[in-house]
């Protein structure tokens, strides 16, 4: 197949999103698919904390990259539309990829599209493209926070818009991926007949990230607490760390030495409460670091955290959370006892503690000082093989395939 995959965040930036729409692109060509990439390029607009990586470009040599730049539009009329509609910022960066890809398009150069979203953006100018050429079109919604279903803005006419633009992309996509059964069943339940044209495509890791990474820590006597990712809103450390002080101020004498690692961005509210609140020297902040340097950090740990999303409504998938499997590690889980992280984790019979449970998460760090061990769950490998990218894309090319022109010839 001659593949068009649309994807705003894109390599090098080093954002879930983006590493995701990386592995698509390579692996698809990997298994002999022709992939042209529509991608923005100014790291600026993308308003990525996280930064830049050039080694997440290292496989994709193969790959046509199309950069497209994008710009911050500034003005009354512009700042009026954006409060009005949700989607408006992503206008320029659309109008141009549409100048840029729309006369391959028309000769006929691509036998399907595969649009990648969050943000919309890239959906949106799937749709356009679909509805303009008749190409054969596949929307991806990861993220389920930004779907239009779960979002409520101050401006009803705000919200009616947002959804009427993503209910356009649900009626005119040939089909529709995402990454857990439970996003899709909740977001097609205005429409139960959608659900034909929709697949699960899983989170998944790159085996090729984790061959050239080992376990080099000098100190083993230390036990070493990680979490790799985000810090915001409701996803914070804060009981985790009330509850490793607790178990450190209990334990008379302790068999190990801990420390807490953060890797990643923390926005200036938690920052602000971590800089007055929680300043101890077993608690270590990284701030961001490349995609590379956080499966070292995942590898050098003992245990990893998982920290998501908080509240009893939490259909997210954390891409973390693959690469925390792909580390073989054995995983610490905070999150609602309902979200799709915790019906994971407690198939494979690893702690987990609602946010709240502070008593439960300090008895399991005590006994962790105290030098018990978690083992690697039995059935580890076993489920960690359902996320290997190149069986993830393999399903992902034959429902392409299932939807392109080849299959209508």
């Amino acid at each position: 197949m001659n593949i068009l995959l649309i994807g705003y965040l894109f390599p090098p930036v080093v954002n879930p999103q983006s590493i995701l729409n990386g592995r698509f692109a390579k692996y698809l060509q990997m298994a002999g698919h022709k992939v042209t990439v529509l991608a923005a390029s100014n790291t600026e607009v993308l308003n990525s904390s996280h930064g830049v990586d050039p080694l997440l470009n290292r496989d994709l040599r193969e790959v046509k990259i199309c950069y497209v730049t994008d710009r911050i539009k500034k003005g009354c009329i512009t700042d009026v539309m954006k409060r009005l509609i949700n989607h408006e910022g992503s206008r320029y960066w659309v109008d141009r990829c549409i100048r840029e890809i729309l006369p391959a398009c028309e000769g006929g150069q691509f036998n399907v599209i595969y649009s990648l979203a969050f943000p919309m953006a890239s959906n949106i100018l799937g749709m356009y493209l679909k509805r303009k050429t008749g190409i054969p079109w596949v929307a991806h919604f990861s993220d389920p926070g930004f779907l239009a279903f779960n979002r409520r803005f101050k401006s009803p006419i705000r919200t009616y818009l947002t959804r009427s633009k993503e209910m356009n992309i649900f009626r005119f996509a040939d089909g529709i991926t995402f990454v857990n059964q439970e996003t899709l069943v909740r977001n097609t339940a205005f429409k139960p007949a959608y659900r034909e044209k929709c697949m699960v495509i899983p989170h998944m890791f790159d085996p090729d990230c984790f061959r050239d990474k080992q376990d080099d820590r000098v100190d083993k006597e230390t036990l070493r607490l990680s979490y790799v990712g985000s810090l915001y809103g409701k996803r914070n450390p804060f009981n985790a760390i009330l509850s490793l002080q607790r178990a450190i101020a209990s334990m008379e004498q302790s068999t190990r030495n801990v420390e807490f690692h953060l890797y990643g961005s923390i926005d200036s509210a938690i920052q602000k409460q971590l800089d007055e609140k929680w300043v101890f020297p077993w608690l270590k902040l990284h701030g961001p670091i490349g995609y590379g340097a956080s499966i070292q950090a995942m590898l050098d740990s003992d245990y990893l955290i998982l920290l998501d999303w908080s509240g009893e409504d939490n259909l997210f998938f954390p891409s973390k959370l693959v690469d925390y499997l792909a580390a073989c590690r054995s995983i610490i889980g905070i999150t609602s006892l309902k979200s799709y992280s915790a019906r994971l984790l407690t198939n494979l019979e690893y702690p987990l503690f609602d946010f709240d449970d502070v008593d439960g998460l300090t008895r399991l760090f005590c006994s962790l000082l105290s030098g018990t061990r978690l083992e690697i769950a039995s059935r580890h490998s076993i489920l960690l093989g359902d996320f290997r990218a190149d069986r993830v894309t393999e399903q992902l090319a034959q429902f392409l395939a299932s939807k392109s022109k080849l299959q209508a010839v």
